[in-house]
């Protein structure tokens, strides 16, 4: 957790970098508007809210699980994760950056 924090910011630079989208921190926890018991701790909002951005280091501890360069293959409880910022945020997509 140590060095995801670290790298946070690094990572979300990278991402905003490489595809020319911008990308704003969202400080607070974010609640779902009908189950306030269900929270999401977003790394960052792409866009105009358009979407989230999850910063991950997975290489230290998960590099196994990730599929090749360019796929959609991610470690499950990150899959597990991702779907549920979604639904809390009711965005239609959620977009995963890591180092190479």
């Amino acid at each position: 957790m140590r060095w995801g924090t670290l790298l946070e910011d690094a990572i979300a630079k990278a991402y905003s970098q490489d595809t020319g989208l911008t990308v704003s921190e969202e400080p607070n926890v974010l609640y779902h508007p009908e189950y306030p018991f269900l929270g999401a701790n977003i790394d960052r909002w792409v866009g105009d809210k358009e979407y989230i951005l999850e910063c991950k280091t997975a290489g230290f501890t998960k590099g196994k699980e990730w599929g090749e360069v360019g796929s959609d293959q991610i470690p499950e409880s990150y899959l597990v994760q991702v779907a549920y910022y979604g639904a809390i945020c009711d965005v239609p997509k959620v977009d995963i950056a890591k180092p190479l």
